[in-house]
Parts: structure tokens; C-alpha cells; sequence
């Protein structure tokens, strides 16, 4: 690892942690048939996560959910296969500071709404999604397994292959559809 690399981690670490002592959000355990407002994230990666993504949303805009979707793309432009929709907003590297924090209205709105859930479909855990997932005001947060994500998710998925989205979105959805809610408002 670079030097560069090492500074950029170390202050946005330093910056990421000091944000995430200082949100205040009500943590909620929800299942999907009771979350009424959903926010997904995930990383354009290419136009196969892309259709693979807008299918889970549609699944969930069929169920009656209010979904926002955001995505990130790891590139200064948004690729042709990313058209302009309601419900879905993009941020790009060149909305990302020196310190690879995101910072565009998009981003700010995103981790400001009320959602009941936050899925993260990012299975490569980007430094600029985890960002929006931490900080995101959801009452849930749910994300792919890895060693360093408890502090940015209340649920994680594992999964044994990295790269297949199909399997983890069907796994996100087995669980958020077994979970029981409890009367007591912590988790």
C-alpha cells in the first residue's frame, strides 16, 4: 500500500468515525413486508449489475415499497446505460473530495431521508458507498458480510462468491423476509 493510499484511509477513517459518534438515528428491526420506504445502494459496475439492480427495485416498486435508489460510479462520467430516472440518482469519482468522502446534494439527501431499510448491493465494499451506508438516517441497514462492516451495518449478508449479485440480492430478501420485529425500538 502506497503512502498516498495510507494518508487518504487514515483521514478518512479519522473523518468517518468522528461522523458516525455523532449520528443519532432510531435502529429498528423491520422486515421487507413491513418497510415502506427503501433505499438501496450499489456500485455501477457494468450494465449486468445495473439490470440486476433495477429487477430487485422493480420487485420492491410491485410490492407497493417507495424506493430511492443510489448509485456510485467508479469513472468521471454516467455510462449510456444509465439513463435519468425518478427514483435513482448517481454520484461519480468526480463528486468524491481528496479523501474519497462523497459530497454532492444527491449524497446528502440520500443519507438524510428516513428510510426503513438501507440495502447496500455493493459486495465489494467501496469506501464511497460504505460512507453513504454508515451515515445514512435508515432505521435499518443491511450490507454484505466482511470483517470491518459492524460499524456500518445492523445486518450483514454473507455470501461465498463476491461477485454473484443475483445470489446476495435473493439472500437479502430471505432474510429481510424472515426477520421478526420486535416491540422494543433498539437493536
Amino acid at each position: 500500500m502506497g503512502l498516498i493510499k495510507q494518508i487518504h484511509d487514515y483521514f478518512w477513517h479519522r473523518y468517518y468515525d468522528r461522523e458516525l459518534a455523532k449520528l443519532n438515528r432510531k435502529k429498528k428491526i423491520i422486515n421487507i413486508e413491513q418497510a415502506g420506504n427503501i433505499g438501496i445502494l450499489f456500485n455501477v459496475v457494468d450494465v449486468k449489475t445495473y439490470e440486476k439492480v433495477t429487477g430487485f427495485v422493480r420487485y420492491l416498486q410491485d410490492k407497493g415499497k417507495n424506493v430511492k435508489v443510489l448509485g456510485f460510479i467508479n469513472n468521471k462520467s454516467t455510462p449510456y446505460y444509465c439513463p435519468p430516472k425518478l427514483a435513482y440518482d448517481y454520484f461519480t469519482t468526480k463528486d468524491l473530495n481528496w479523501y474519497k468522502r462523497p459530497s454532492n446534494h444527491f449524497v446528502n439527501d440520500f443519507m438524510r431521508l428516513n428510510f426503513d431499510l438501507c440495502i447496500n448491493l455493493d459486495l465489494h465494499n467501496s469506501k464511497p458507498l460504505q460512507y453513504v451506508s454508515g451515515l445514512s438516517m435508515a432505521r435499518l441497514k443491511v450490507g454484505p458480510w466482511s470483517e470491518d462492516s459492524e460499524k456500518f451495518f445492523d445486518l450483514m449478508i454473507k455470501i461465498d462468491d463476491k461477485d454473484d449479485l443475483s445470489e446476495y440480492i435473493k439472500q437479502v430478501n430471505y432474510y429481510l423476509s424472515q426477520l421478526k420485529p420486535s416491540t422494543n425500538e433498539k437493536i
